[in-house]
Formats: structure tokens, C-alpha cells, sequence
């Protein structure tokens, strides 16, 4: 066998090893469940979103009565332990934008943009967690 291809062989063999390595691992999370609402009412079809300090996020959609629940990666639900910022957002369903956000849901979006995010330390798992806003 020439150089060349020895070369090209090893990184074969290191890429493979590369990405055996990075499927289905499971990560140390929490489960987090809760219901999101705004002066009282639950508020449908928003993004939560919880990051903690260097970590990486978690994200859920609100459903049509505002609950959600967290999920950290395709195939596991929960949140990073520790400290966690929480912010909400929206995004049209539609590819082009052709639905419109409701009153409630700017409303969410305006609260988000006038405070900083929400700070809470979660340590275990919870399933009535509150996003009361505004607080």
C-alpha cells in the first residue's frame, strides 16, 4: 500500500470512530413540565426556552392551553440542572409568515423584550412548573 492511501485509510477509520462515539449518548437532565401563561391566561403555541450558564438549551412549543414540556435532544426530554435563564419567543407556523401572533402571544413577546430573562435554579425534576408572567 502506498503512503497516500494508508493516510486516506486512517482518517476513514478516525471519522468512523468519531461518529460511534457521538450517537445515543444520554445526557444528565431533569425533567421539567409546566404551563405558561400571561395575566392569568395560558398562552398557546409559544417557544420556551430554558438555557443554563454554559450550557446548552432546552426548548418546548406551548400547546393550545400553554403547557409544555422540555426537550433537550431529539430522543430525550428535561433540562441541564442548575441555574437557567428562561425566556419565551414566537414564530409563525407558516413558512411565509402568513399567521400572525395574538394579542397574547406579543404581548409574551413584548415582556421578553423589555426584561432580561427569567432566573431560576432547577435541581430535580418538576411537573407544575409556573412561567407566571408578568412577574
Amino acid at each position: 500500500m502506498n503512503m497516500a492511501f494508508q493516510i486516506r485509510w486512517a482518517i476513514v477509520v478516525v471519522g468512523l470512530i468519531a461518529i460511534a462515539g457521538c450517537g445515543g449518548g444520554k445526557y444528565d437532565v431533569v425533567p421539567v413540565e409546566g404551563v405558561l401563561t400571561y395575566e392569568g391566561q395560558p398562552v398557546p403555541q409559544m417557544i420556551v426556552s430554558f438555557k443554563p450558564q454554559g450550557g446548552r438549551a432546552s426548548e418546548a412549543t406551548t400547546d393550545e392551553n400553554g403547557k409544555f414540556r422540555m426537550q433537550y435532544s431529539i430522543d430525550q426530554y428535561g433540562i441541564e440542572p442548575g441555574p437557567q435563564e428562561i425566556s419565551a419567543y414566537w414564530v409563525s407556523p407558516t413558512d411565509d409568515g402568513s399567521v400572525p401572533p395574538t394579542e397574547l402571544q406579543k404581548n409574551v413577546v413584548k415582556y421578553f423584550k423589555k426584561n432580561p430573562p427569567l432566573k431560576v435554579t432547577i435541581e430535580e425534576s418538576q411537573k407544575n412548573f409556573e412561567i407566571k408572567l408578568p412577574q
